[in-house]
Order: C-alpha cells, then structure tokens, then sequence
C-alpha cells in the first residue's frame, strides 16, 4: 500500500463517521430541558421544605429556652409560698394564693415578700414588695397567660382543706427571625404549695 491509498482510505473513513454522526433534533434538546427542569424544581422544593422544617424547629427550641428559666423561678418560689395577710397586696387572709385576675398570682414567699406574677404587654412580670423585673427575656413573646388557683381558706373544716395549687397557662412564640410560620407552643404546668396544714 502506498502512501496515498493510506490517505485515501482515512479520508474515506473520516467521511463515514462524520456521515453516520448526527445532532440532537429541536424536540429532543426541548424534552432533555424539560426533564432537568422538573428534576430541579423537586430537589428545589425538597430543600425549602427542610429548611422550613430547620427554621420550625430552631424556633421551638428558642422558645423553651427562653421560657425554661421563668417556669424554673415561679415553680420554686409558688411552691414554697406561705400564707397570706392582708398586708400583701390583693392576697386573701388565710391563703396561699389568690388570682383577682386571670393573668395575675398573688402570694407571700418564704421570706415574707409580697410578690405579683402578671403580664406585662408580652413579657411576664414579677414585683416583689414594690420592685419589679421581667422573667422572660425579649426573645419570647408571651400571650394568654393565666394564673388558675384552687386554694380555700386556711383553718377550714378538716377534711374541706384543700392543697394550694396554682396553674399556669400561656402561649408563647418567638420573636427572633421569621415567625410567619405560625410557630406557637402553649405550656402548661402545675405547682403545688408545700404548705401543710
């Protein structure tokens, strides 16, 4: 074989395979775009469901961990409360609690303060004999709070005596970040008084 039979073969060749190679038509770059579209559009709608998913639940733990230590402070104060004179405010004579309004709590603590568990705009209050503070930081948002007493006068018939108990109910929701998600927790929680008649 000569050298130009060589080049005449691979000439030959080369139109062969140009010849038999053929481009993607219109309709078929159109279905490839589609596909990966949609394949995109879903992987795009899964990761805005999990980050929906992130954010919801940063947001409860924000909450309980705003709220943990007021809970914390009024439990053990509530639970070690004593009775009550009319010194105190709007507290009974002969009880341990009493709650003139749904989101107030009145009571006298061990230590023999005067001490006001209210909401005040969207923080919970305490005043204790005269100065006040807020439990709650400004990172939780508190609503519906309610104080719900079950106490009855000290010195009743035996029998008839109630423990002191106090309820506490409210909603809360964060403030940090976006709260279009509508994320709220309501707690709930009770505490009985140790005093013991």
């Amino acid at each position: 074989m000569t050298g130009d039979d060589v080049i005449g073969r691979r000439k030959n060749m080369e139109r062969k395979i140009f010849k038999d190679q053929k481009g993607m038509t219109l309709v078929e770059i159109l279905v490839s775009v589609s596909i990966f579209s949609l394949i995109m559009l879903s992987a795009l709608g899964i990761f805005n469901f999990v980050l929906e998913d992130q954010r919801n639940s940063i947001s409860s733990q924000n909450i309980q961990e705003g709220v943990r230590y007021a809970l914390e402070m009024m439990a053990k104060e509530i639970r070690t409360a004593v009775q009550s004179n009319a010194d105190c405010y709007a507290a009974g004579t002969k009880r341990v609690f009493n709650s003139p309004a749904p989101q107030e709590l009145y009571f006298k603590n061990k230590y023999g303060a005067c001490v006001v568990y209210a909401l005040s705009g969207d923080r919970i209050q305490i005043t204790r004999d005269g100065v006040s503070g807020f439990l709650t930081g400004s990172k939780v948002k508190v609503s519906n709070l309610r104080f719900y007493v079950v106490d009855n006068d000290i010195g009743s018939a035996p029998g008839s005596r109630l423990q002191p108990r106090v309820t506490i109910s409210m909603d809360l929701e964060t403030t940090i970040g976006r709260t279009a998600y509508g994320n709220r927790v309501k707690i709930q929680t009770s505490v009985s008084s140790r005093l013991y008649e």
